[in-house]
């Protein structure tokens, strides 16, 4: 999956999240700070703590940073099956404020359509409650994803089959 990563409430580059069967591997391209002196690191905007991506460095006229993340790591952080929302470059003093036009990289799950929505068929409604599995009511259904790895279980197994999988995310569109 590719990211806008933000900083100062501008576009400042791109992170590439690529889930492995041991967590995550993130590489970050970004354009170097206004003011050289300052240490900016990448985060994730989670629902609980930010998640600390890393501490780019600069290359070439450039920040960037490779690294792996473990799926302790992101279990801890909440980010085990689904990437953080956004991605940002900060001092470590807050985060950045949100200004218009910031676009989340995977909604955040919405608990209320979740207890909501129910299909009438058993293990579909067991899903709808797995943590993890993001839903979007649709005007026809609704749409069910969460993260895939490869070789890794993941929540929407029980019906893979079918499923539709693009850049680490794997999605079921339900009619009713």
């Amino acid at each position: 999956m590719r990211a806008s990563v933000w900083s100062e409430g501008q576009e400042a580059g791109n992170l590439e999240w690529e889930p492995d069967a041991y967590g995550v591997q993130v590489s970050l391209d970004c354009v170097l700070p206004s003011d050289p002196r300052i240490l900016l690191r990448c985060y994730g905007r989670t629902d609980g703590e930010p998640l600390l991506i890393g501490l780019p460095e600069p290359q070439n006229g450039r920040l960037r940073l490779k690294r792996h993340l473990s799926r302790e790591t992101l279990k801890a952080a909440g980010c085990l099956h689904a990437p953080p929302r956004e991605f940002y470059l900060s001092d470590g003093t807050a985060p950045p404020a949100r200004k218009a036009g910031m676009e989340k990289t995977v909604p955040a799950p919405e608990t209320s359509v979740e207890q909501r929505v129910q299909t009438g068929d058993e293990v579909l409604d067991i899903l709808l409650r797995t943590d993890g599995v993001q839903v979007e009511q649709t005007a026809d259904g609704f749409i069910l994803c969460c993260q895939f790895v490869r070789d890794t279980s993941f929540a929407l197994a029980p019906v893979f089959a079918l499923c539709e999988v693009n850049d680490g995310i794997a999605t079921l569109h339900w009619r009713k």
